[in-house]
C-alpha cells in the first residue's frame, strides 16, 4: 500500500474515532448503574431505567376523567371515555 494511502486511511480512522469520542462525552449514550441484588428498590430502578431506554410502553396515552361529567343529574355521561 502506497504511504499516501496509509495516511489518508489513518486520518479519516483518527477523525472517526474523535467524532465518536465526542458524542459518547456529550449525549452520554452510556450509563452505569450500580446494583444490588438484594435490594429491591436498586432492582425497580434499573426495570425503570431499561423501559425508559427502549421507550415500553411509549404508544399508551394517559387518560383524563372529565369531572364535570360526574354531577349529579347529568344525564349526558361519558365517563372520560372517547367516542
Amino acid at each position: 500500500m502506497p504511504a499516501c494511502c496509509s495516511k489518508t486511511t489513518s486520518w479519516m480512522k483518527s477523525t472517526l474515532s474523535e467524532a465518536i469520542t465526542i458524542v459518547i462525552e456529550e449525549f452520554s449514550p452510556v450509563k452505569f448503574l450500580p446494583l444490588n441484588i438484594k435490594v429491591e428498590e436498586s432492582i425497580g430502578d434499573l426495570l425503570l431505567l431499561i423501559d425508559y431506554a427502549v421507550q415500553y410502553r411509549e404508544d399508551l396515552d394517559v387518560r383524563s376523567h372529565n369531572f364535570e361529567a360526574y354531577r349529579e343529574g347529568d344525564e349526558d355521561l361519558s365517563y372520560g371515555f372517547d367516542d
